[in-house]
């Protein structure tokens, strides 16, 4: 008479939701093994090359979301290599304040600063 409703087999939908958390949020892993109240900066130990880094690297700095690393890497790609890490002041959105609670987690490599086409457009 009653037929018994089979809900669908959650696991494959668990399993995705899983594997697109690897894959698209790396700093998950060390964000989620940081103490609370304990400050991080970069998830990494070395400092991020700022003219190397991708935009999962640059969102790994704690705060720099997935916007403002857009905007860096963007700015990168129109004006050329940072010459020193001061220059992310040009970028929208970084102030005074966010620099210089990032800066100690931040380079500029000597190559791709030779390179630089600032001010070349």
């Amino acid at each position: 008479m009653y037929r018994h409703h089979r809900s669908p087999d959650p696991r494959p939908l668990i399993l995705l939701s899983l594997l697109a958390m690897l894959l698209f949020a790396p700093g998950l892993a060390a964000a989620a093994t940081t103490a609370p109240g304990e400050k991080t900066v970069a998830s990494a130990q070395s400092p991020v090359d700022i003219n190397r880094a991708s935009l999962n690297e640059l969102i790994s700095l704690k705060g720099i979301g997935p916007a403002l690393a857009g905007r860096i890497v963007a700015y990168r790609q129109e004006h050329g290599a940072f010459r020193r890490v001061e220059d992310l002041l040009e970028v929208k959105g970084i102030g005074p304040k966010l620099l210089a609670r990032l800066k100690p987690h931040l380079k500029v490599s000597p190559q791709a600063a030779k390179g630089s086409t600032k001010g070349k457009k």
